[in-house]
């Protein structure tokens, strides 16, 4: 009975836990952003250690095939938990998820375990869920996915467990506390270089309370009392030195300034404000939204448990002639300190601290440090439930059902942090999926942005897309370039390559191993010089005419092998340690369970049940679809907006409709893919006016809480996407009404799928930011502060918009200029008055205004001045080059004449194939006739329509390949425009029909007559048998 009540606690905690490991269960992998790099990344790491490497430097098959030094750089316990798991006989995607879900069942029980030792067992239980369910430790696992962060912070409270420990006298557990630090140094270097100060500050802390055994602060201090608290730190030193020695040595060699300056990773861009450390998650939780917002909060829960825990302790220490604090008091004090000291370090206030301190920067991210303080403020919320019969908090006693209550709460706080979208993934994953996973140019060796790459290596080999199909198809890739020379392979491995070359004239023999340190070469058994080849940093070494043995092999430098030898010292020390020692009582201990147990039992078995009959079954009101046979549910302005048969706007959203000139506001956009789309399309989303012009700034951010999506071709059928954008309106922006346009394209080719105005947003007040261009500043003309041209050359028929920055005094009268073109003989070409408008408002505010002229379609070549005139005072506002094309007034030769009319311009004829070319590019010429000056650009569409009368292709766009545009054509003149079309191969039999016309882009109407109603005039027509 009394090993079942021991053992109650454990089995009370996995309960507990059990929703929060629910999504590993799942068939899929939670859709996170680094998951799949780590995970093939094991897989790499499996295929080492098969060959006999246990410790790998290098990892020869990434990069498709030419080696990346990311073992040498990154730690990889956690990926070695995983190829463990793997070898015990699982395959790797089940292998990963065991792997993510002991870590958070080990995250739980340390905590439990230290929250124990401080508190006692029901204050270990709260510590363990508040710990567990606080919203990093999710964030982590279901959206960073970063499996080696997760095991670091699982390991962290075992790492003060044994700290408090040993400076109580447990002298085994100094070798248990330097195992913890150490295994969090070769988990994650990042996160435990942000917690070692803690953990110094924990063992000088426990050091000093328990100095003589009894506690208290008034006694003395000496630094002989750290002892047994300072010695695990030296022996962690040693015992991963093996990994930090060679990974800071050797740092230089490659390119690590790719991730610690890259703007998104660059420590500065990462701090959080108090809203972001307090903001929630979206409610209710919907599983049909692929990417959900990012949400880096504090956990506000076991938060609310803390500061009840402070109130009780507080009082009594501020009353004067109080007692000497008891140790849960002191316990308690130490962790809310901690906790605050890492929520400031996160704010933008601690910038100065990060600035000065090189390894805290190298750390990148401050709001790594949310995981620690998650920790300091999960003991806290166990310290509410301090009891014992020793001295505690208060000596107060608590039944179970607070603590279920509490557990409870904890762990419906956390539920909507681990409740991730999920993707597929191989559940027997090979090379050639590592390799199909890594896309030049920069995600590349299981990284983001190729950090680890060799510095040698400035561009990648221009055969890696070729080596990446060969890898993906399970095919060998060349491991040599030696042209002219006859080569033997001899032997081949992880850690080189031997070789016999024969060459009857010198030779440059190229290893397709990238140049790193390490690498060496031997011709004929004697030490060759190697050197990396430019640009791609390949090893090369040139050979003399005859016959040779070439070898290349990977060895330790000297940096590793110092490193090596202090781990091996580090594991001679440990065990010595461990064998000689004896454990002293550790003082100051909890009392035992002796709670009755059925409450929280109870609560265990239902909390775990919920998690998929009720959460996960949409029986609650936190959880529900988004997706509707009606569309989106909850989205404020709901659409359904078809782009072309492949997209679907959903809806938008918008914080805001109505603001000032100067707010920046968020646009949400929720698209959903109607089919599997397998090409990338992109979005364009601009602030724009009644005329179209653009009124934002030319940089559209998103927002910090934006979660990245893949590319349109890899996006699910059965989800939908937020796509939010920040709107800025432009410096000078004036007060109306605008609308947000949002235009979809290829990114192959540009080709536009349509666009849709969503709004209306209104600027109520003007701008107070200068508008000014320093650039092209004016002077001389009141209230004008620049003018500046879009563009410097033009053809005739562009539009040209001069923009004018104006600086409006209150109750100053409207200004007006006229707007000029000049000649080179001094003759105005075109004339237009541009007035400027006021608005009310209180103090200078700065206007922007364009001014939209056409250049007339019969402009000569020549360089033309602007200029500006305001009653007698005339300025220059630069100069613009014109161009006129060279224009053709008699028909040329066509095989078809057409001769249809579509109003202003007629389809004089065409040129196509006789025969249709499937598979192949089939190419068009339109012979297009003007009959009189257009007003408006259009723009020319070709589609080959097939026996349904569906689009099988299409091309679109400006006139002879976006030379000329229509607003430019004079009357009678023809205008030759050649075009391309895709012919997909495999055509159906049946009559496919050629099409062409012209369309106005703004709106999409078409040009026509009469005759031609449709606005589509047939040019050619195939049938195929």
């Amino acid at each position: 009975m009394r090993r079942l009540r021991s053992a109650f606690p454990l089995v009370v905690l996995t309960l507990l836990a059990l929703p929060a490991l629910w999504p590993w269960l799942h068939p899929g992998l939670p859709r996170t952003n680094d998951a799949l790099p780590h995970l093939y990344r094991a897989v790499q790491l499996d295929a080492v250690v098969g060959q006999g490497i246990f410790l790998p430097r290098w990892a020869p098959d990434l990069v498709w095939g030419y080696g990346y030094p990311v073992f040498n750089f990154f730690p990889f316990l956690s990926h070695y938990l995983v190829v463990g798991l793997h070898r015990l006989g699982l395959d790797f995607l089940p292998a990963y998820q065991a792997a993510g879900a002991l870590t958070l069942w080990l995250t739980a029980w340390t905590a439990f375990a230290f929250g124990r030792d401080l508190f006692g067992e029901p204050a270990g239980l709260a510590a363990g869920v508040a710990y567990l369910y606080s919203p990093y430790i999710l964030y982590d696992t279901y959206i960073r996915g970063s499996l080696p962060e997760s095991l670091a912070l699982a390991l962290l409270p075992l790492a003060f467990l044994h700290l408090r420990r040993a400076a109580r006298g447990a002298a085994r557990s100094v070798a248990w506390a330097a195992l913890a630090i150490a295994g969090g140094l070769l988990a994650h270097n990042g996160v435990s270089l942000q917690v070692m100060p803690f953990l110094a500050a924990y063992a000088v802390y426990e050091a000093w309370a328990n100095r003589d055994g009894e506690g208290g602060w008034r006694s003395g201090f000496r630094i002989g009392d750290l002892g047994f608290g300072l010695l695990p730190f030296l022996l962690a030193a040693l015992l991963s030195a093996f990994f930090w020695l060679p990974a800071l040595a050797e740092s230089g060699a490659v390119q690590i300034e790719r991730g610690t300056l890259n703007g998104a990773m660059l420590y500065s861009n990462n701090f959080l404000s108090l809203a972001e450390l307090t903001a929630q998650p979206r409610a209710p939780v919907d599983p049909d939204l692929l990417n959900p917002p990012v949400v880096r909060a504090l956990p506000l829960a076991a938060l609310l448990l803390a500061a009840l825990a402070l109130m009780r302790v507080l009082p009594a220490l501020l009353r004067r002639r109080s007692p000497a604090p008891s140790p849960p008091r002191l316990h308690l004090l130490f962790f809310a300190a901690a906790a605050v000291v890492a929520v400031v370090l996160m704010l933008p206030l601690a910038r100065p601290v990060w600035d000065a301190v090189p390894l805290l920067r190298l750390t990148l991210f401050p709001w790594r440090l949310l995981g620690p303080a998650s920790l300091f403020i999960a003991m806290c919320a166990g310290a509410l439930l301090s009891r014992g019969d020793q001295p505690s908090l208060e000596n107060w006693r608590l039944g179970t059902w607070p603590l279920a209550l509490a557990a409870s709460c904890l762990v419906l706080a956390g539920l909507p942090f681990a409740s991730p979208p999920y993707e597929p993934f191989p559940a027997r994953a090979t090379l050639a999926d590592v390799a199909a996973f890594e896309v030049p140019p920069d995600f590349v060796g299981t990284t983001t942005v190729g950090e680890y790459l060799p510095r040698a290596v400035q561009q990648l080999p221009a055969d890696v897309n070729a080596r990446r199909e060969a890898l993906m198809r399970g095919e060998a890739v060349p491991r040599f370039e030696a042209p002219g020379a006859q080569v033997e392979t001899q032997t081949s491995g992880p850690r080189g390559d031997t070789f016999l070359v024969h060459a009857d004239q010198p030779v440059t023999f190229i290893y397709n191993q990238f140049h790193f340190p390490g690498w060496r070469a031997t011709r004929d058994g004697q030490p060759a010089p190697v050197r990396a080849t430019v640009p791609d940093g390949r090893l090369a070494l040139d050979l003399p005419a005859g016959t040779h043995t070439l070898s290349f092999s990977f060895a330790d430098t000297p940096p590793r092998v110092v490193g090596n030898w202090l781990s091996v010292l580090g594991l001679v020390v440990l065990a010595a340690w461990s064998w000689s020692v004896k454990n002293r009582p550790g003082g100051w201990e909890m009392g035992h369970w002796d709670l009755g147990f059925r409450p929280l039992l109870l609560a265990a078995v239902l909390l775990a049940a919920a998690r998929p009959l009720l959460w996960d079954a949409g029986r609650t009101p936190f959880l529900r679809r988004g997706l509707t046979a009606d569309g989106l549910r909850g989205v404020a302005h709901a659409l359904d907006l078809n782009f072309a048969d492949e997209l679907t706007l959903l809806g938008w959203d918008a914080a805001r409709t109505s603001l000032g000139a100067d707010d920046a506001f968020t646009l949400d956009l929720y698209w959903k893919a109607n089919r599997p789309l397998g090409v990338p399309y992109g979005f364009d989303v601009k602030l724009v006016d009644e005329h179209g012009r653009v009124w934002s700034e030319a940089e559209t951010p998103r927002p910090r809480d934006w979660r990245f999506t893949p590319g349109t071709d890899f996006w699910p059928i059965d989800q939908y996407i937020l796509d939010p954008y920040v709107l800025t309106p432009l410096a000078g922006a004036p007060p109306g009404v605008y609308q947000a346009r949002v235009e979809v394209f290829s990114r192959y080719d540009l080709r536009s799928l349509g666009a849709a105005r969503l709004g209306p947003f209104t600027l109520t007040q003007p701008s107070r930011r200068d508008c000014a261009d320093p650039d092209a500043r004016v002077a001389g003309l009141p209230g004008l502060r620049s003018a500046r041209s879009e563009v410097q050359a033009a053809v005739p028929g562009d539009e040209v918009t001069l923009t004018l920055c104006w600086e409006v005094a209150p109750g100053r009268a409207p200004e007006s200029v006229q707007v000029r073109l000049v000649d080179g003989a001094g003759v105005v070409v075109l004339a237009q008055r541009a007035a400027r408008e006021s608005a009310p408002a209180s103090g200078n505010y700065f206007l922007r205004q364009p001014v939209s002229v056409r250049l007339p379609a019969g402009l000569e070549t020549g360089v033309y001045t602007w200029t500006l005139a305001g009653g007698d005072v005339v300025v220059r506002a630069g100069a613009l080059a014109v161009a006129a094309p060279a224009r053709a007034f008699e028909a040329p030769p066509v095989a078809r004449r057409l001769e249809a009319d579509l109003g202003p311009v007629t389809l004089y004829g065409a040129d196509a194939p006789a025969e249709l070319p499937a598979g192949r590019v089939l190419p068009v010429t339109l012979i297009w006739r003007a009959d009189e000056l257009m007003d408006d650009s259009y723009h020319v569409f070709v589609h080959l329509l097939g026996p349904d009368g569906g689009l099988v292709a299409q091309s679109d766009g400006v006139p002879a390949d976006w030379a000329r545009r229509t607003t430019g054509w004079l009357p009678g003149e023809f205008v030759v425009d050649a075009r391309t079309l895709s012919a997909p191969p495999g055509l159906a039999p049946g009559t496919y029909t050629l099409a062409a016309g012209l369309y106005r882009p703004a709106d999409g109407a078409r040009l026509g007559t009469e005759a031609w109603a449709d606005g589509r005039v047939i040019v050619a027509e195939w049938t195929l048998d």
